[in-house]
């Protein structure tokens, strides 16, 4: 019996936290619409013959509402991450394979340079006021069935850390998980990440 709730448990903290990542990825899909919708109505109202002075106009018009289209999405990014609790399924560090160690390491089923392009198009860095050279240290889990969890950002710039967590929450594909022994098995994945903000 016990063993059947400890079951239930894990499948309900998993449902949890697969909901989480859909909600972030349903605030990027209605945005991206909302935003090609934007441009395809200033498209249209553009290529009808009007003066410059309305070309202006609608120009302004477009920047302003592209602007608080971004506001708002950032917004609701930021408090969808803030209801993304830290895993409370307990790590065994013994199943977790570190990149050293692994018999077969987790890797993306497309590659780690999609992932990299993927990781910086979902990467708000506009959003961030910075000078300089920033550093954060990514790490994550990638679970039994290729999902990510428990994504942990280090850094000495809050805005860095909360949309580095962001952009691997957004990230689309599953991931062939680690295997040990033919098993798959839990992986904690690094990424340290420098950006040069002038």
């Amino acid at each position: 019996m016990k063993n059947y709730c400890t079951i239930i448990s894990l499948f309900i903290l998993n449902f949890y936290f697969s909901q989480q990542t859909e909600s972030l990825k349903a605030i990027k899909e209605k945005y991206e619409n909302a935003i090609k919708n934007t441009e395809e109505e200033y498209n249209k109202n553009i290529s009808h013959n009007i003066s410059r002075q309305e070309k202006s106009i609608l120009f302004s018009k477009k920047t302003k509402e592209l602007r608080d289209l971004d506001f708002n999405r950032n917004r609701d990014y930021l408090n969808e991450i803030s209801k993304i609790k830290p895993s409370i399924i307990p790590l065994d560090s013994s199943k977790i394979i570190k990149n050293e160690i692994g018999e077969i390491i987790a890797v993306h089923p497309k590659g780690s340079e999609f992932f990299k392009k993927e990781f910086m198009a979902n990467f708000l860095g506009d959003e961030i006021n910075a000078k300089g050279i920033i550093a954060c240290k990514i790490s994550f889990i990638i679970e039994t069935d290729g999902s990510i969890q428990d994504v942990k950002a280090i850094s000495d710039n809050e805005d860095f850390s909360k949309y580095a967590i962001l952009a691997i929450y957004l990230t689309q594909e599953k991931w062939i998980p680690a295997r040990l022994n033919g098993y798959p098995v839990r992986y904690r994945f690094s990424l340290p990440l420098t950006l040069n903000f002038e």
